[in-house]
């Protein structure tokens, strides 16, 4: 490059990152390939920095502008080189926009990663209050006769639940949500959700789906995939206020290696894509930094939530799958889905509750470090007639054990001392393999520190927060099934 910033001589990387050849390059100016003047006026004078000081210089990244309209950010090495017709700088470019995407979707993921553990955290504590307030009202509607107070006790109960639906959204988020994963026929469960779909995005909007033949079946939560669905749907029905259409799309998805470009956080494997692509208003770039984040929302106050996005992605990343976001402004939006391919078909039915029924005096070790929670657990289960012990740490319990003969542990997960609830589980069954185990956590996450596979494989999973009737419905559930076993052998 010389003096007046014209390239003497380009080799076919230089050409790449404008988008043009190497000929096209040589005997041109800097200024055809940089769009913006304090741009071209910062480079020139580098260019004689170089030059004229003899000396080697490492410059900040550049943005340039290709043939195809695309912007590179370039990181120059300059150093002086002289030649039989005088002084020029000698410029070496690295493309690093591969580089920077990278660093800018490591950095959202940590971030991310950042807000889904305070999330989840926030929403234990919340869970623990519910699981108080929740359970008491309940039982105090029970005892209520004046029609008018009973009335006040349910709107209070009612509100108590749309709280827990709130925290289960943060906990689907920070991905600490307990979900039960089985192989699930994508384009079945998409045929029964469509009427619902429908019905979700009312009039105005046109729903149409496209499923490919031969479609994988994918390892997931068959319902908390639908409630993924509808809130993609709901989401792609705002972006279009005037009506439009929406298009549920499903193919099959086979990732050979990482890209440094990709966008949702997915490693090599084989994946359901799952679309949901509206031709709304798009969304800006700032709005799609932060589209995943909870209570985030671009819509007047009052009129959303901010848990529809995040509890989408983190639904994903937990079944571990990912998610992405294709948008331009003016023409539309598509969310992808990805599902990890089921390693087989072989659909699971889902449980039964009993209906609540009084126990026979069974004997059931109450764990459970938060006092409220634990008097609200032992009033249920005194009320039902079984034979409570209560302690409120895993090495209490474990004394407890040793004392007294238990019919059924139901334990916290996160625990204070050396036993967390699932150590304890371990240890207790250890001693008496066929005891019935319900834990209960209301952030499965904080307390899975070694992921599921140190949970023991008959326990029950309580999510909080949890009424009455959940709780006397599963135990009696476990001793109808320890019944049976008996009666079968």
């Amino acid at each position: 490059m010389d003096l007046c910033g014209r390239y003497l001589i380009a080799n076919k990387a230089v050409a790449d990152s404008y988008g043009v050849t190497p000929e096209e390059v040589t005997g041109h100016t800097q200024e055809e390939f940089y769009k913006y003047p304090d741009e071209i006026e910062r480079i020139r004078k580098t260019d004689l920095e170089v030059i004229n000081g003899k000396r080697a210089k490492l410059f900040r990244d550049s943005n340039i502008w290709n043939s195809k309209g695309e912007e590179r950010d370039m990181r120059i090495f300059k150093l002086p080189f002289t030649t039989h017709d005088g002084e020029t700088a000698l410029l070496i470019g690295t493309d690093v926009t591969d580089e920077k995407r990278a660093e800018s979707e490591l950095w959202r993921i940590q971030r991310m990663d950042a807000l889904g553990h305070m999330t989840g955290g926030v929403a234990r504590d919340f869970n623990n209050l519910l699981t108080i307030i929740l359970g008491n009202l309940q039982l105090l509607c029970r005892r209520i006769e004046d029609p008018a107070v009973l009335a006040l006790a349910e709107t209070a109960e009612r509100a108590a639940r749309r709280g827990g639906d709130v925290t289960s959204r943060l906990l689907a988020f920070a991905r600490s949500q307990p979900l039960a994963p089985q192989a699930t026929e994508i384009s079945k469960l998409i045929d029964d959700t469509f009427p619902l779909l429908e019905r979700s995005v009312g009039t105005g909007v046109v729903v149409e789906k496209r499923i490919a033949p031969d479609l994988w079946w994918a390892q997931v939560d068959p319902g908390q995939l639908e409630n993924a669905l509808i809130n993609l749907a709901v989401n792609a029905r705002d972006a279009m206020p005037d009506g439009g259409r929406i298009a549920i799309k499903a193919e099959n998805y086979r990732l050979k290696r990482r890209s440094r470009t990709q966008k949702a956080n997915l490693v090599p494997g084989e994946y359901v894509r799952i679309s949901v692509q509206d031709n709304g208003s798009g969304m800006a770039e700032e709005v799609l930094a932060r589209a995943f984040e909870p209570f985030f929302t671009t819509k007047a106050f009052g009129d959303g939530s901010g848990l529809g996005l995040s509890t989408v992605y983190g639904f994903a990343e937990q079944s571990g799958g990912g998610v992405s976001i294709d948008t331009q402004i003016g023409k539309g939006t598509t969310v992808h889905l990805f599902l990890p391919q089921a390693e087989s078909m072989d659909a699971v039915e889902g449980p039964n509750l009993p209906i609540e029924t009084e126990g026979k005096k069974e004997s059931i070790l109450l764990v459970e470090d938060n006092t409220d929670v634990r008097a609200f657990a032992a009033a249920v289960l005194d009320n039902l007639n079984y034979t409570v012990i209560e302690a409120e740490s895993g090495d209490d319990a474990m004394v407890m054990f040793e004392k007294t003969p238990i019919d059924l542990l139901f334990s916290d997960v996160l625990l204070p001392g050396s036993l967390n609830g699932k150590a304890l589980a371990r240890t207790i069954l250890a001693r008496d393999p066929t005891l019935p185990v319900v834990l209960a956590s209301g952030n499965w996450d904080l307390a899975n520190s070694g992921g599921t596979s140190d949970v023991p494989e008959q326990a029950i999973v309580l999510q909080k927060p949890y009424t009455a009737t959940q709780l006397s419905a599963i135990i009696q559930k476990l001793f109808s099934e320890q019944i049976a076993g008996r009666v079968g052998s």
